[in-house]
């Protein structure tokens, strides 16, 4: 609800709290999508930020419609770039190099 709030420095407080749980929350990715429509660009440009991080599968669609029609050049980039790492393969990271000499 903190996402609707008046206020745009709470929604952007809310937008960060939802970040964190948006990978495995669907009910946080939905909040995040719906923060996508917000009348703040700021709170926009964040949530399209925590959306690219948090890699939900049903975001792609929705940060390429931002990425086309955004009135800002800036949320149309972000949108970009954060729509091309939710389509990114997830890659299991490298072991430590000192792993492998010491078995």
């Amino acid at each position: 609800k903190d996402v609707k709030d008046a206020d745009p420095r709470v929604r952007l407080a809310a937008v960060a709290a939802l970040e964190e749980r948006a990978a495995e929350d669907p009910k946080a990715a939905k909040a995040l999508l719906s923060a996508l429509k917000d009348s703040d660009w700021e709170v926009v440009e964040a949530a399209v930020a925590a959306l690219g991080r948090a890699r939900p599968e049903d975001a792609a669609k929705e940060l390429a419609d931002l990425a086309a029609e955004a009135p800002i050049r800036r949320l149309r980039a972000a949108a970009a770039r954060a729509r091309a790492t939710c389509l990114m393969p997830t890659v299991p990271p490298a072991p430590p190099i000192f792993s492998i000499y010491t078995g």
